[in-house]
């Protein structure tokens, strides 16, 4: 013990099973602290975020009632083998995702594709026709609109959000509905991510779906 006072480098703990046990819960204290602090960020990051307490599907604010096309718009895309200008390489996409008699796994693709497209769907008409399709859709199509909706940031995915968390029990489904709202700083998704979290509901993701 004096040897340890003093500093002596090659004096050796008496006690090394003691201090292994003493590491172990600090350890253990750091990563429960850690946790503890990510959960109340998220916390604070949901109160912060919703800005309003209507939980009723707000109407479009003004300033979205008029949407011009995205300066991202691609000038071309290949879509199985071939390629298409914007406008129509759209419009193929959609007639095969409208197309019920046409294989699901291809249905899909298209929808992958115009996911994409991210932000050149902002405004596109097509997106009034993927709210159209979306009750008559499998689950696994129904990921993937929503998915256009998020990554296209277009306003009319609002609505369709609101109408899956109040209607679907599918969890990734209203995982992916929930961050639509919660990009609008609205309070119904900010809650159901929070909800989802906590209760470790957020289903492992899928390649591409996030």
């Amino acid at each position: 013990m004096k040897h340890l006072i003093n500093g002596d480098k090659n004096a050796t703990c008496r006690h090394p099973k003691r201090s292994c046990e003493r590491r172990n819960r600090s350890a253990d204290y750091r990563s429960w602290s850690l946790g503890r602090a990510c959960f109340c960020a998220l916390i604070v990051t949901g109160c912060v975020m919703a800005k309003t307490d209507n939980h009723e599907a707000p109407s479009l604010p003004v300033r979205y009632a008029v949407i011009l096309h995205s300066p991202e718009a691609p000038p071309n895309f290949e879509w199985e083998g071939k390629v298409y200008g914007y406008d129509d390489g759209i419009q193929v996409l959609m007639s095969i995702v409208r197309n019920e008699n046409d294989s699901e796994k291809r249905r899909w693709r298209a929808l992958v594709q115009l996911d994409r497209l991210n932000g050149a769907l902002r405004g596109h008409p097509c997106m009034d026709e993927l709210i159209r399709v979306y009750p008559r859709c499998s689950t696994r199509l129904k990921h993937n609109i929503l998915l256009c909706f998020f990554s296209s940031g277009d306003p009319r995915g609002i609505p369709l959000a609101h109408q899956v968390l109040g209607s679907e029990s599918d969890r990734y489904l209203r995982y992916k509905a929930a961050r639509i709202l919660a990009s609008w700083n609205l309070r119904e998704g900010v809650e159901e991510l929070i909800r989802l979290f906590s209760c470790l509901e957020i289903p492992r993701s899928r390649k591409g779906d996030l």
